[in-house]
């Protein structure tokens, strides 16, 4: 009798306790499952985005490569544009956004469209301007303003503020400060890319001969 007053008391106390406590275990037991299967669709959405985006960005860099050793046509840069927008449309938040515009830059500049070039250059510097891939458009932008007779615009591109491109763009600084005439400017630029090459371990094929030009030309 006492052993099943006992178990009365038993059953009781799960009763009392579930009546406490039922609702709120169930309660928790739905947020943990809502919480699994919420982080198992961000997990499969997030492997979506970033595998559409690179399946673009892919196709883009075998149509540029397959075209690579001649000039391309029109309609394949209009087929480039067409992927590279669709990534900035939808994939923005993306590096290979980022990279599509890159690459899109350099067909652009090599076509001798200089115009769109810098455009999508541009696209990439405002959307990182102090990351590595940030940098780098922006010395590519200053070689496309350069090429398209803007010095004065790509000089005020190529300030000193450090980076990994940094000794690129004191290089860049000289080649214009060069042709503008001002060879103490230009020299001063080259020697400073010179101490930066060294510095990152680095080196220019061509920086020694610009020097060796420079003062040729003073010799002269």
């Amino acid at each position: 009798m006492s052993e099943l007053r006992t178990e009365e008391e038993q059953l009781e106390l799960i009763r009392n306790w579930w009546k406490e406590n039922g609702k709120s275990l169930i309660l928790g037991v739905a947020v943990a499952a809502a919480a699994v299967v919420g982080w198992k669709a961000w997990q499969h959405h997030q492997q979506t985005y970033y595998g559409n985006a690179s399946a673009l960005y892919q196709g883009l860099v075998q149509g540029v490569e397959a075209a690579q050793g001649g000039k391309a046509s029109n309609e394949q840069l209009a087929t480039y544009e067409h992927v590279s927008e669709q990534l900035k449309k939808d994939y923005a938040d993306t590096s290979y956004a980022r990279f599509a515009a890159l690459l899109l830059g350099k067909v652009y500049a090599d076509a001798g469209q200089l115009d769109k070039a810098q455009s999508q250059l541009q696209w990439v510097h405002d959307q990182e301007s102090t990351t590595d891939i940030g940098e780098l458009a922006e010395l590519r932008l200053a070689r496309v303003l350069f090429a398209d007779q803007k010095g004065a615009e790509a000089l005020g591109m190529l300030q000193d503020h450090g980076g990994l491109y940094a000794p690129e763009r004191a290089e860049l600084r000289g080649d214009i400060l060069s042709q503008q005439g001002k060879a103490a400017e230009a020299r001063q630029a080259y020697q400073e890319a010179q101490a930066l090459y060294q510095e990152a371990g680095r080196q220019s094929p061509v920086l020694a001969m610009k020097l060796d030009d420079l003062a040729v030309a003073k010799g002269a």
